[in-house]
């Protein structure tokens, strides 16, 4: 499985919330059985510092291949507005295999209501 693209607007001081189903090549949903999972936001590909840690939480079973990734309202608000990069990297528990499955730019939005 290769990386799908998948770029996300975030805006500032709000909540984001982002439910992904993982899908293998003939569209059945991806097992996530014995994966462990992380996702960053970083100005650059090559940036040494993250911006943001997005929150990912399994929603229903493995066979299902549903996750949801999170940033709260405060996370959001210390992100100034411009344009990021962010990718989703399942990590197999048995072999520390590692792939990644959605990547793409983050915009943040800047915030007005404070």
């Amino acid at each position: 499985m290769s990386a799908t693209k998948y770029d996300i607007k975030i805006e500032q001081g709000a909540t984001f919330t982002r439910l992904v189903t993982l899908k293998n090549a003939d569209d059945s949903p991806f097992n996530l059985t014995g994966y462990t999972w992380i996702s960053q936001v970083r100005k650059t590909g090559d940036s040494n510092s993250v911006v943001a840690t997005l929150a990912v939480e399994l929603v229903g079973t493995e066979a299902e291949g549903k996750l949801r990734i999170t940033l709260t309202a405060v996370q959001t608000g210390s992100i100034a507005a411009g344009t990021y990069y962010w990718d989703l990297k399942l990590i197999k528990s048995a072999n520390s295999t590692a792939i990644r499955v959605l990547e793409g730019r983050a915009i943040a939005s800047m915030q007005v209501s404070r």
